[in-house]
């Protein structure tokens, strides 16, 4: 599979590089068997490519060659598992290029089952799904395997065609009031709607769902089934009550008489949260009767339940201990209680019952969060008993406490996570312990005695002069620091694509370099923090990040725990973290769509990277404010924004300064030495992230006051940070709050705009600095393209309006006049366009072009004011009499008037303003179509053989608003000049676009005018490209059977019927003449090819030439390959004048 991976990488870097060796050429799969050709494709490919993606699964095996293609199109197999994914809600060019492709795939599915996954912008509902669901019902026949993630108004069309023969149903979302479904082959269940259902419908659902194993559930109170039910098979079940606690009625009686009614003989883990509103606010609420019920559910789960978690259950300390005294096999507990719920010592309480008495002997795993502080000594005395006392002389294993300690108002103070386990070698007590010994003499010899001694007491800060800011973990050993030297020359050898593949080919390199990483990874472990902090080290754990597996990534991240907000200001370790971050969108990734890696319960529970960058974002909290203006935390902040909320990434500045990303670019590719099968993949960020995101941005408003949340735009650090929480604000439709950030920031604008929508406050002088100021403007920026439609109404009137002039010609303000210009109306377009007249002259004289982009290509999206941009460049260019207009290509590049048109380079701001330009409603791009036509071909030809000239002559062919005339003639006009536009790396790319663009007649004609320049395409080293598509050979011989193979190539592939003739399928039907073995010493590779292809084809129909690698000696490495590959061409070419005995007809 390696190899074939390999040639397929190779070909198409010698395509996109234009190399003169082509993979048709050196590699002729014709010769092999077609099945396992095909089995080889179907391996590289794998299951569930995604559609619409160039490079991904047999995609990309059509753009390697015309064997390679005819194959991949023929084999079903390849085309019966993908996925649709409409996130985020794609365009409607880009939507109808979707669909097509889907039914594409489907129609060279032909008769095989399918695989295939859905998923749309939930909730947002679209038209567009109900139409794809529809057509995907045409061959529901077939369905074998469908994951459904859609609003539910989008599978109505799937709701009404009844039962349907699906197998498999990941996740579904709708209204299934009524609904027949087959619940039954249901394995696993996740249901969270906006209209809660009833535990009624809950209990129907788990009735007919007789193999559910794993099941969340999100109900309301109301339950009226007084039988017992039985779900044989479900081992994990979470149920959360919402709703509103009504006078009178005990919704948790409701509850518990629904989990009474369920009887589950194989449940190991149960989730039972409470989510229901107190009938008095801000009161405590406990239950009375229903613990009792609880109690009693409880103890009929005795000896099976293994993990319980109780959120928010209003229990009291005494009830908590009740329950746990029901379930004693508990080795996993989790106990969330709300700030209504507060007790003097209640999690004194508990935590000194479990350590008194053995309530839970086989308990691994403690979890307590609320709004409680809990004493030190209680802990001292909860762990000295697991080490002295009844666990120790039980072996038991605590392997994690961790206790949220909250003030009264909810706030984070501080965070304390003590890991113990009697198997790890790195553990916090021998750690501890390692740094008491390094400060002997520092405390008390009665309380060194009193508490354990991995128990270490905060420090004093006098006490801690001797921790090294550089190093606070401590300094890495001189030769520990030698060994990772290593790994990074070994992984920088593994990252160089040129040693990658020289590596032996007997010899798997993945297994090679993942024993080499799991080397590093044992040397490393207990030493990541030093590491981390270490200027050399630092940058070989980031490299090492990239290769880490799902599993690694998390106990790396894990056993950072607890010391995140020392790390994220350090100046190394920083950037690690920031690396973690990074890497991590993949491994979340996964974890969303349930794929997760083995894991070892022998060291206790490892959680997922998921909950360990929540559980990180709690750390952070408490110190957040300061972190944003902190010059080394700031940018890790950013990248773990990008993390909980991507869809921010698109309108924000880069995560990495220029001297960082500069500093990188030095330290060679940063990339995974392993090739990971879903690289791509993309979703949306976990809920669980949506809230953590908000959380950091909710923080910022309580923390700081509106004039120090102003100061964060000045200031080059804290801006960019900002920046990223306005544009997560905006995602969580948070703008319109009172007192918002962007509100901040604004100085009350928005308040102003949603009291008084035409009230027009006075300009604020702190607004009209960031106009102009070189960091804040970035800012502000942000602010234009994510602000409300009624406050950017007033801002454009307030700030813009009447000040274009200055704006656009300020070197700084007109990058936030071009922002604020994409998002006008009709109206204000016009009166923007009338207020710059004098100014488009000057603007292109600074070469400051983007207002006047802007300004198009908001046009061109409104379909309005196309007289006013016409007048606008004219203006800009001093053209005004009509052989000046057909200047106006060369003026433009260029970027001069027709009077200083003599020399200069073609720049970039030019081609976009022509780019932007051709894409105006017609006839408003006429004058750009007619200076073109009126341009000497040698200029044109100049212009198509620039690199950023040439992507004007794209949008001509591109733009939906050129005629498809205009389009025609300027193909046709290279007819006689085509041989010196494709020789030429930028222009040969131009002559495959006007030849993809044209059909059948245009081709024949492009074709036959150069017909007397073959030879010299040939002898042409980017011309011989074209020249193949060109076929000539065939055209002169039987220009019928040449118009009808570009009439198919043309022709939708959804209309072919037929099936065309290809190499592959002549090969296999061709006679087979053998000829005698040849000397030769090449390896196990080149003989394998020299087997399989020494069988020389028939050829009744020109194709490309193929050299036979049997004509050449592989043992001679001597000989010129170029002329070798001649001389086989030769040999494989038809002779003139001989007869060979001719099928009669050819």
């Amino acid at each position: 599979m390696a190899i074939y991976r390999s040639l397929t990488d190779k070909s198409l870097y010698c395509r996109r590089k234009s190399d003169p060796t082509d993979v048709a050429t050196q590699f002729n799969i014709a010769g092999l068997p077609v099945e396992i050709v095909a089995e080889i494709f179907l391996q590289v490919c794998g299951m569930h490519c995604s559609i619409g993606k160039a490079g991904d699964g047999p995609i990309l095996l059509l753009a390697v060659c015309r064997a390679w293609r005819d194959l991949a199109l023929h084999t079903p197999s390849l085309w019966n598992s993908f996925v649709i994914d409409f996130r985020p809600l794609p365009g409607p060019t880009k939507r109808d290029s979707l669909i097509r492709s889907m039914r594409e795939w489907i129609d060279r599915s032909r008769s095989l089952p399918l695989y295939f996954q859905l998923h749309t912008e939930y909730p947002v509902f679209d038209s567009t799904y109900t139409d794809v669901v529809r057509y995907l019902l045409e061959s529901s026949s077939r369905w074998c395997e469908v994951t459904l993630h859609a609003n539910g108004a989008s599978l109505l069309p799937l709701w009404a065609a009844g039962t349907s023969p699906v197998e498999t149903v990941g996740h579904i979302s709708f209204a299934f009031a009524d609904l027949t479904f087959d619940w039954a082959q249901m394995t696993e269940l996740d249901l969270f709607l906006i209209t809660m259902p009833s535990l009624d419908e809950c209990f129907r659902i788990l009735k007919q769902s007789v193999n559910l194993r794993r099941c969340t559930l999100n109900a309301v109170c109301s339950f009226t089934y007084d039988q017992r039910l039985e779900v044989p098979h479900l081992e994990h079940l979470s149920l959360t009550a919402f709703g509103t606690q009504i006078e009178g009625v005990r919704q948790e009686i409701v509850y518990m008489a629904f989990l009474a009614a369920l009887a589950l003989p194989v449940l190991r883990s149960l989730k039972i949260g409470w989510n229901v509103a107190a009938p008095r606010a801000n009161e405590p609420y406990h239950w009375s009767d229903g613990c009792t019920r609880l109690v009693r559910f409880l103890e009929g789960l005795q000896g099976q339940l293994q993990t319980l978690s109780l959120s928010y259950l209003p229990l009291n300390t005494g009830q908590f201990i009740q329950c746990l005294e029901a379930i004693p096999s508990l080795k996993h507990l989790v106990f969330n209680r709300s700030h209504l719920d507060i007790e003097h010592d209640g999690y004194d309480r508990l935590v000194n019952a479990l350590a008194n008495q053995p309530l839970i002997p086989q308990l691994q795993h403690l979890r307590l969060e609320g709004s409680e502080v809990i004493h030190q000594s209680s802990i001292a005395s909860f762990c000295s008993q697991y080490e002295y006392g009844d666990y120790a002389r039980s072996s038991r294993r605590l392997s994690h406490v961790i206790s949220n300690h909250l003030d009264k108002k909810g706030n984070a103070i501080r965070l304390v996570s003590i890991s113990l386990s009697t198997k790890c070698p790195r553990s916090i007590g021998s750690e501890a312990r390692r740094k008491s010994r390094s400060r002997s003499g520092s405390l008390p010899a009665q309380e060194e005695s009193t508490l354990p001694a991995w128990i270490v007491p905060n420090q004093t800060p006098d006490a801690d002069d001797s921790v090294n800011p550089e190093a606070p973990f401590g300094f890495v050993d001189a030769d520990v620091k030698a060994y990772f030297r290593t790994v990074d020359v070994q992984i920088r050898d593994w990252q160089d694509p040129a040693e990658s593949g020289a590596a032996d080919e007997d010899v798997d390199p993945n297994e090679e370099r993942r024993m080499f990483l799991v080397a590093a990874l044992t040397e490393m472990t207990g030493k990541e923090k030093q590491l981390a902090t270490d200027p050399d080290c630092s940058i070989v754990l980031e490299r090492m990040a990239y290769s880490m597996d799902d599993f690694v990534r998390r106990v790396f991240v894990d056993s950072l725990m607890g010391s995140y907000a020392v790390l994220v200001k350090h100046r190394f370790a920083s950037h690690v973290c920031q690396t973690l971050f990074t890497v991590a969108k993949q491994t979340v990734s996964r974890e969303k769509r349930g794929v997760l890696p083995t894991v070892p319960d022998d060291n206790g529970e490892l959680r997922t990277l998921t909950q360990l960058v929540v559980d990180m974002c709690e750390e952070l909290f408490p110190v957040f404010s300061s972190l944003v203006m902190d010059p080394f935390a700031s940018h890790v902040i950013r990248a773990l924004l990008l993390l909980l909320s991507p869809n921010s990434s698109q309108e924000t500045a880069p995560v990495r300064s220029k001297k960082s990303a500069s500093w990188k670019a030095k330290q060679g590719a940063l990339k995974s030495v392993f090739k990971e099968a879903d690289a791509g993949a993309s979703t949306a960020p976990p809920e669980v992230f949506t809230g953590t995101a908000r959380r950091f941005v909710e923080i910022i408003r309580n923390e700081l006051g509106a004039n120090e949340t102003r100061a964060l735009a000045a200031d080059k650090v804290a801006s960019p940070t900002l920046q990223m929480l306005l544009a997560v604000e905006a995602d969580q439709q948070m703008t319109d709050e009172p007192d918002s950030l962007m509100d901040r920031v604004l100085v009350g604008l928005i308040t102003s705009a949603r009291d008084d929508p035409n009230a027009i406050p006075p300009a604020s002088d702190y607004l009209n600095t960031l106009l102009r100021d070189p960091t804040s403007s970035h800012l502000l920026e942000c602010i234009v393209s994510r602000c409300p439609d009624t406050s950017f109404s007033i801002l454009w009137a307030s700030y813009f309006k009447g000040n274009l002039p200055r704006l656009a010609s300020h070197p700084v303000a007109n990058f936030v006049l071009a922002k604020a210009l994409e998002r006008v109306d009709a109206p204000q377009l016009s009166e923007a366009c009338a207020e710059l007249h004098n100014t488009w002259r000057k603007i292109i004289q600074t070469s400051r072009t983007g207002v006047l982009r802007a300004t198009i290509d908001r046009a061109a999206a409104l379909k309005a004011c196309g007289a006013e941009i016409e007048e606008a460049v004219s203006t800009a260019f001093d053209i005004n009499t009509p052989e000046e207009r057909k200047m106006l290509i060369p003026c433009v590049l260029r970027l001069q008037t027709p009077q200083e048109l003599k020399h200069g380079e073609t720049t970039v701001q030019g081609a976009v303003l022509l780019q932007s330009l051709l894409r105006l409603p017609e006839p408003h791009n006429q004058f750009v179509i007619e200076s073109l036509n009126s341009l000497p071909m040698e200029d044109v030809l100049k212009i198509a053989h620039h690199a950023a000239g040439s992507r004007v002559l794209d949008a001509l062919l591109d733009s939906p608003t050129v005629p498809l005339k205009a389009k025609r003639q300027f193909v046709l006009s290279f007819i006689g000049h085509y041989h010196l536009l494709v020789d030429d790396r930028i222009g040969s790319r131009v002559g495959d676009r006007c030849w993809a663009f044209s059909d059948t007649y245009l081709k024949e004609k492009i074709a036959r005018s150069l017909i007397q320049q073959e030879q010299f395409l040939a002898g042409s080293y980017f011309g011989k490209y074209f020249a193949r598509n060109l076929n000539l050979y065939l055209l002169q011989r039987r220009p019928d059977e040449w118009r009808t193979m570009q009439t198919n190539r043309n022709r939708p592939m959804e209309t072919l019927t037929e099936t065309p003739r290809g190499p592959v399928a002549e090969t296999a039907a061709g006679s087979e003449r053998h000829k005698r073995k040849r000397d030769g010493g090449g390896d196990e590779i080149d003989e394998l090819f020299g087997a399989a292809m020494g069988k020389k084809v028939k050829r009744a129909a020109l194709r490309d030439v193929e050299v036979d690698p049997k004509s050449v000696p592989s043992g001679k490495g001597d000989e010129d390959v170029g002329l070798a590959n001649v001389i086989g061409a030769i040999r494989a070419a038809p002779a003139e004048g001989k007869k060979h005995g001719r099928r009669k007809g050819d």
